[in-house]
Order: C-alpha cells, then sequence, then structure tokens
C-alpha cells in the first residue's frame, strides 16, 4: 500500500489500483493494444493516476471545507474520499459534484489549451494529453450516472433522502442495466462488468439491504 499526503490530506493507493489502469490500458485502443503499443501505457497509467486523484481531491477539499478531515483511497474501480462527520444535503450533493467538476474542468484545460500545444510534441507526450482527455471526460461522465455509488448516485440519494432507499436502489439499478447494455456495444467489457456488479447491488440496496459496492 502506497501512502502520501497533498494538501495536508492523506492518500493511500491499493496495489489493485495499478492492475486495473493497466488492464483498461490495453484496452485502450479498440481491438486491444497492438504490436509495438505497449509504450503507450507510459503515459496511459499515470493519466489514469492524476485524473482519478485530481477527481477525489475535488471530494476532499469540500469535505474540508465543510469541517471535515478527509482522506482518500485509491482501489481498484477508482477512488474513494471520505470524511466522517455530519453533513446537509446541499453540502453532500456540492460535496458530490466536486469530483466530477474537476474532471470536466481539467478535460475542457486539456482540450482547448493543452492539446493544441503538444501537436509537435513527442509521441508520449501526445498520447498523455489525449488519455487526460478522454479520462477527465468520460470518467466524469460516467460519474454522474445516478447509480451507487458514483457520485451522480450520492447526489440522486442526497436529493430524495437517504431513507427512500427502494427509489434510489431502483433508478441506479435501472440506470445502470441501460448503461451496461450501452456499453457492451463498445467492445470495452470492462464497464458492462462493472454497470452489470453495480445493478445487483443497486438492486440489493432496493430491498433494504447495505451492500458493499467494492
Amino acid at each position: 500500500m502506497l501512502r502520501f499526503t497533498l494538501f495536508r490530506i492523506p492518500v493511500s493507493i491499493h496495489w489493485m489500483f495499478w492492475v486495473i489502469a493497466l488492464l483498461l490500458g490495453t484496452g485502450f485502443q479498440a481491438g486491444g493494444m497492438g504490436p509495438g503499443e505497449g509504450q503507450r501505457l507510459l503515459a496511459w497509467v499515470p493519466a489514469v493516476f492524476i485524473s482519478v486523484l485530481a477527481h477525489e481531491m475535488g471530494h476532499a477539499l469540500l469535505f474540508r471545507k465543510f469541517g471535515g478531515r478527509p482522506s482518500i483511497m485509491l482501489y481498484g474501480m477508482g477512488g474513494f474520499a471520505s470524511a466522517p462527520g455530519k453533513y446537509t444535503r446541499p453540502q453532500m450533493i456540492l460535496i458530490a459534484a466536486a469530483g466530477p467538476a474537476v474532471g470536466f474542468a481539467i478535460w475542457l484545460l486539456t482540450k482547448h489549451f493543452i492539446a493544441p500545444t503538444a501537436i509537435q510534441a513527442n509521441f508520449l507526450v501526445r498520447v498523455f494529453v489525449g488519455s487526460m482527455i478522454a479520462i477527465n471526460f468520460w470518467w466524469s461522465l460516467l460519474n454522474l450516472f445516478p447509480v451507487l455509488p458514483l457520485d451522480g448516485g450520492r447526489i440522486f440519494e442526497a436529493v430524495v433522502g437517504g431513507h427512500n432507499h427502494r427509489v434510489v436502489g431502483l433508478v441506479g439499478m435501472v440506470t445502470a442495466i441501460v448503461g451496461a447494455a450501452w456499453a457492451f456495444q463498445t467492445g470495452f467489457l470492462i464497464f458492462p462488468i462493472l454497470l452489470g456488479f453495480l445493478a445487483f447491488q443497486n438492486f440489493q440496496r432496493s430491498q433494504g439491504k447495505h451492500p458493499r459496492y467494492f
């Protein structure tokens, strides 16, 4: 387990985070990585790390703004920022929205200001910039799905109230199933598998159970 502190916020990284990042990198190109394309991982994995860490840092900084003492964990399928305490519904909505907001900000900055200047850069720099654009857009968009434990699910839960577990679970289950069906058409099997898993977990929540999502 790798541990360090960033902006006075403890960060822990599980070894599975690197494994999943590598697996995602091998499927970055349609049909998988071709001969000689393994070097793309040298740019892809740092882009995943920076993007996910920035996303979680958005949550953590809002937690701290509202009086919490946050910590961040990066694990197999992403990351999780937490800070025990009592927060109002508006605060929880802002905290949940902060991660995708940071991601979309990085996407816009990279696409419109950095990418045009990176056209003449070397291969790895171009791959890194392209990876940052793709990751921050699609990861932020996915996180807005109203599916727990994604940020959109937490926002929806805060809006309708934590006691409406049946509504939150059913909406999450249906959204995850639809998302999995769409993702299956793209050929990236890891996303249908993830969304299928989340569909089952949200179904459990609709039945009043409290599953562990990851």
